[in-house]
């Protein structure tokens, strides 16, 4: 139940991100990178949702690709944001902070995940072996 409640408010955080990136592009005069990068939102927040609801069942192997991808596509996103002028970025004010902090949240999730799988890793790991 945990993860259809997380999955369903993830593609709802996802799309008010994609929304808030669209009213940024200001008919093209905004910061416009960030909306091609939240085309993925409505995907990538619910499967960190998800796989936070069962960071004690999910395959580590999945979570750490999670991560790598976040890695490069923040990378790609400040090369683009480069690319595109970071004075787009200023003349959106306010609103580039409240994008950011959407766009990081899947990535927090994510990263959480994968440091909650290690931890009940180790816990698997001290039963089977007898360890405190």
């Amino acid at each position: 139940m945990k993860a259809i409640l997380g999955g369903a408010i993830g593609v709802l955080v996802g799309l008010f991100s994609l929304y808030v990136a669209l009213a940024m592009t200001g008919a093209g005069h905004g910061w416009v990178t960030p909306f091609f990068f939240s085309l993925a939102c409505p995907i990538l927040f619910p499967l960190a949702a998800v796989r936070l609801a069962r960071a004690d069942r999910g395959e580590v192997g999945m979570s750490v690709a999670i991560v790598i991808l976040a890695v490069v596509l923040d990378l790609l996103l400040l090369n683009a944001t480069i690319s595109e002028g970071v004075g787009y970025m200023h003349r959106v004010g306010g609103i580039a902070w409240l994008w950011l902090s959407l766009w990081a949240l899947w990535q927090v999730v994510a990263l959480a995940t994968l440091v909650l799988q290690g931890m009940a890793m180790r816990r698997r790991d001290d039963a089977m072996t007898g360890a405190a």
